[in-house]
């Protein structure tokens, strides 16, 4: 008999805190890269509103 990994058998899965947190930051990635954009339209219809004056 032998201790330890069986072959073939598949590695365990990270604990969900690391899971979570991963995804957390890739939200808040995603987040801080989307949140320039949405401010964006408002300032180009800033702009297009003061060249019409």
């Amino acid at each position: 008999r032998r201790k330890g990994r069986v072959p073939g058998q598949l590695p365990l899965p990270p604990p969900p805190g690391v899971i979570n947190h991963d995804k957390a930051v890739l939200d808040k990635a995603a987040h801080a890269y989307s949140t320039p954009t949405s401010y964006q339209p408002a300032a180009a219809s800033a702009t297009s509103a003061s060249v019409e004056q």
